[in-house]
Protein backbone atom coordinates (compact mmCIF):
# COMPACT_ATOMS: atom_id res chain seq x y z
CA UNK A 1 0.00 0.00 0.00
CA UNK A 2 1.37 3.45 -0.75
CA UNK A 3 1.51 5.63 1.27
CA UNK A 4 -1.28 8.06 -0.23
CA UNK A 5 -3.78 5.38 0.01
CA UNK A 6 -2.61 4.55 3.38
CA UNK A 7 -3.22 8.36 4.33
CA UNK A 8 -6.86 8.20 2.66
CA UNK A 9 -7.53 5.27 4.95
CA UNK A 10 -6.91 6.53 7.90
CA UNK A 11 -8.70 10.05 6.56
CA UNK A 12 -11.74 8.33 5.79
CA UNK A 13 -11.37 5.82 9.21
CA UNK A 14 -13.30 6.12 12.05
CA UNK A 15 -13.11 9.02 14.89
CA UNK A 16 -11.54 6.92 16.89
CA UNK A 17 -9.28 5.53 15.18
CA UNK A 18 -7.94 8.48 13.65
CA UNK A 19 -7.48 9.70 17.49
CA UNK A 20 -5.29 6.62 18.11
CA UNK A 21 -3.36 7.10 15.86
CA UNK A 22 -2.50 10.69 16.61
CA UNK A 23 -2.50 10.41 20.28
CA UNK A 24 0.07 7.38 19.47
CA UNK A 25 2.06 9.59 17.33
CA UNK A 26 2.21 12.50 19.26
CA UNK A 27 2.98 10.60 21.99
CA UNK A 28 5.98 8.85 20.33
CA UNK A 29 8.72 11.53 20.18
CA UNK A 30 11.25 11.63 23.39
CA UNK A 31 10.54 14.85 24.62
CA UNK A 32 11.04 16.35 28.35
CA UNK A 33 8.46 14.35 29.61
CA UNK A 34 8.95 10.83 27.87
CA UNK A 35 12.56 11.07 29.65
CA UNK A 36 10.69 11.06 32.87
CA UNK A 37 8.76 8.21 32.09
CA UNK A 38 11.12 6.41 31.20
CA UNK A 39 13.31 7.45 34.12
CA UNK A 40 10.65 6.44 36.85
CA UNK A 41 9.79 3.20 35.15
CA UNK A 42 13.90 2.56 35.33
CA UNK A 43 14.13 3.93 39.07
CA UNK A 44 10.58 2.28 40.25
CA UNK A 45 9.70 -0.58 37.88
CA UNK A 46 7.13 -1.33 35.47
CA UNK A 47 3.88 0.01 37.42
CA UNK A 48 5.33 3.14 37.78
CA UNK A 49 5.60 3.38 34.06
CA UNK A 50 2.34 2.87 33.88
CA UNK A 51 1.11 5.08 36.20
CA UNK A 52 3.05 8.07 34.67
CA UNK A 53 1.93 6.70 31.23
CA UNK A 54 -1.80 7.04 32.14
CA UNK A 55 -1.18 10.94 33.45
CA UNK A 56 0.31 11.76 30.25
CA UNK A 57 -2.38 10.32 28.45
CA UNK A 58 -5.33 11.79 30.61
CA UNK A 59 -3.21 14.93 30.10
CA UNK A 60 -3.41 14.52 25.87
CA UNK A 61 -6.88 13.64 25.96
CA UNK A 62 -7.76 16.83 27.63
CA UNK A 63 -5.77 18.71 24.95
CA UNK A 64 -7.46 16.62 22.07
CA UNK A 65 -10.73 17.78 23.78
CA UNK A 66 -9.76 21.61 23.70
CA UNK A 67 -8.26 21.09 20.19
CA UNK A 68 -11.73 19.52 18.97
CA UNK A 69 -13.46 22.37 21.08
CA UNK A 70 -12.14 25.38 20.30
CA UNK A 71 -8.52 25.82 18.21
CA UNK A 72 -9.25 29.80 18.10
CA UNK A 73 -10.22 29.95 21.74
CA UNK A 74 -6.86 28.47 22.83
CA UNK A 75 -5.10 29.86 20.29
CA UNK A 76 -5.51 33.46 21.73
CA UNK A 77 -5.12 32.29 25.87
CA UNK A 78 -1.84 30.38 24.67
CA UNK A 79 -0.84 33.70 22.86
CA UNK A 80 -1.65 35.96 25.59
CA UNK A 81 -0.78 33.85 28.40
CA UNK A 82 2.44 31.75 27.02
CA UNK A 83 5.06 33.35 29.17
CA UNK A 84 2.97 31.51 31.86
CA UNK A 85 3.18 28.70 30.98
CA UNK A 86 6.94 28.56 29.74
CA UNK A 87 7.15 29.78 33.42
CA UNK A 88 5.05 27.15 35.26
CA UNK A 89 6.48 24.34 32.49
CA UNK A 90 10.26 25.45 33.14
CA UNK A 91 10.04 25.74 36.81
CA UNK A 92 8.59 22.50 36.89
CA UNK A 93 11.24 20.96 34.97
CA UNK A 94 14.22 22.37 36.20
CA UNK A 95 12.77 21.20 40.14
CA UNK A 96 12.02 17.88 38.65
CA UNK A 97 15.32 17.20 36.96
CA UNK A 98 17.53 18.60 40.03
CA UNK A 99 16.04 16.06 42.16
CA UNK A 100 16.32 13.44 39.89
CA UNK A 101 19.98 14.54 39.59
CA UNK A 102 21.15 14.91 42.99
CA UNK A 103 19.52 11.28 44.06
CA UNK A 104 21.69 8.74 45.39
CA UNK A 105 21.27 5.43 46.03
CA UNK A 106 23.36 2.54 47.66
CA UNK A 107 24.50 -0.09 45.75
CA UNK A 108 21.66 -2.86 47.74
CA UNK A 109 19.54 -0.35 45.76
CA UNK A 110 17.34 -0.63 48.84
CA UNK A 111 16.16 3.12 47.51
CA UNK A 112 14.25 1.54 45.16
CA UNK A 113 12.58 -0.69 47.01
CA UNK A 114 10.80 1.84 49.44
CA UNK A 115 7.57 2.11 49.05
CA UNK A 116 6.59 3.64 45.56
CA UNK A 117 4.63 6.83 45.74
CA UNK A 118 2.18 6.57 42.96
CA UNK A 119 -0.22 8.90 43.48
CA UNK A 120 2.18 12.15 44.04
CA UNK A 121 4.26 10.51 40.66
CA UNK A 122 0.62 10.98 38.79
CA UNK A 123 0.39 14.05 39.97
CA UNK A 124 3.14 16.26 39.22
CA UNK A 125 3.53 14.21 35.76
CA UNK A 126 -0.02 15.12 35.13
CA UNK A 127 0.71 18.48 35.82
CA UNK A 128 3.82 18.99 34.45
CA UNK A 129 2.17 17.86 30.65
CA UNK A 130 -0.97 20.33 31.09
CA UNK A 131 1.95 23.02 31.84
CA UNK A 132 2.70 22.39 28.48
CA UNK A 133 -0.45 23.75 26.56
CA UNK A 134 1.40 23.73 23.30
CA UNK A 135 0.61 20.46 22.89
CA UNK A 136 -2.87 21.61 21.66
CA UNK A 137 -1.19 22.56 18.42
CA UNK A 138 0.06 19.15 17.27
CA UNK A 139 -3.41 17.61 18.13
CA UNK A 140 -4.90 20.61 15.66
CA UNK A 141 -2.50 20.11 12.83
CA UNK A 142 -2.81 16.09 13.26
CA UNK A 143 -6.53 16.36 13.52
CA UNK A 144 -6.81 18.69 10.34
CA UNK A 145 -4.42 16.21 8.48
CA UNK A 146 -6.51 13.16 9.07
CA UNK A 147 -9.55 15.62 7.97
CA UNK A 148 -11.16 15.23 11.44
CA UNK A 149 -12.20 19.08 10.92
CA UNK A 150 -13.54 18.58 7.70
CA UNK A 151 -17.05 17.94 8.90
CA UNK A 152 -18.97 19.49 11.98
CA UNK A 153 -18.25 17.51 15.26
CA UNK A 154 -20.83 15.82 17.13
CA UNK A 155 -20.58 15.06 20.67
CA UNK A 156 -20.08 11.67 20.14
CA UNK A 157 -17.27 12.94 17.52
CA UNK A 158 -15.47 14.61 20.41
CA UNK A 159 -16.16 11.69 23.14
CA UNK A 160 -14.35 9.76 19.82
CA UNK A 161 -11.17 12.11 19.28
CA UNK A 162 -10.71 12.10 23.11
CA UNK A 163 -10.68 8.14 24.14
CA UNK A 164 -8.90 7.77 21.10
CA UNK A 165 -6.35 9.98 21.58
CA UNK A 166 -6.20 8.46 25.26
CA UNK A 167 -6.07 4.77 24.11
CA UNK A 168 -3.72 5.59 21.51
CA UNK A 169 -1.04 7.64 23.73
CA UNK A 170 -1.47 4.51 26.38
CA UNK A 171 -0.58 2.31 23.22
CA UNK A 172 2.74 3.56 23.51
CA UNK A 173 3.63 4.19 26.41
CA UNK A 174 2.74 0.72 27.76
CA UNK A 175 5.38 -0.43 24.64
CA UNK A 176 7.96 2.04 25.82
CA UNK A 177 6.89 0.51 29.95
CA UNK A 178 7.27 -2.62 28.49
CA UNK A 179 10.14 -2.41 26.31
CA UNK A 180 12.19 -0.76 29.30
CA UNK A 181 11.23 -3.79 32.15
CA UNK A 182 13.08 -5.99 29.65
CA UNK A 183 16.02 -3.35 29.43
CA UNK A 184 15.82 -2.78 33.33
CA UNK A 185 16.36 -6.80 34.14
CA UNK A 186 20.00 -6.06 32.78
CA UNK A 187 21.02 -3.04 33.81
CA UNK A 188 23.99 -2.68 36.88
CA UNK A 189 24.39 -0.33 39.53
CA UNK A 190 26.64 1.89 37.82
CA UNK A 191 24.65 1.67 34.56
CA UNK A 192 21.42 2.85 36.32
CA UNK A 193 23.16 6.03 38.20
CA UNK A 194 24.90 6.83 34.81
CA UNK A 195 21.38 6.82 33.16
CA UNK A 196 19.90 8.47 36.54
CA UNK A 197 22.36 11.80 36.19
CA UNK A 198 22.14 12.00 31.87
CA UNK A 199 17.73 11.87 33.06
CA UNK A 200 18.35 14.24 35.55
CA UNK A 201 20.94 16.69 33.49
CA UNK A 202 18.38 16.17 30.22
CA UNK A 203 15.25 17.63 32.27
CA UNK A 204 16.80 20.20 33.61
CA UNK A 205 18.39 21.34 30.11
CA UNK A 206 14.76 21.36 28.90
CA UNK A 207 13.71 23.64 31.62
CA UNK A 208 16.05 26.05 31.13
CA UNK A 209 15.29 26.16 27.60
CA UNK A 210 11.86 26.65 28.39
CA UNK A 211 12.89 29.83 30.28
CA UNK A 212 14.44 30.87 27.79
CA UNK A 213 11.97 31.07 24.90
CA UNK A 214 10.29 33.97 26.93
CA UNK A 215 12.71 36.12 25.58
CA UNK A 216 12.71 35.24 22.05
Amino acid sequence: MSFDSWFLTLENSSFFLKAAFVGFAVAAPIGPIGILCMRQNLAHGFAMGIVCGIAVSLADGFYSFVAAMGANIMNTIIHDHKNWFYVLAGSLLIFIGYQIFTTTFSENSSHLKKKKQYLSAFVYTLFLTLASPMTTFLFIAAFTAAGVFKTTLSSLDIVNLVVGVSVGAMAWWTILAVSIRLIRKKLNFKAFLVINKISGFSIMGYGLFTFLRIFF
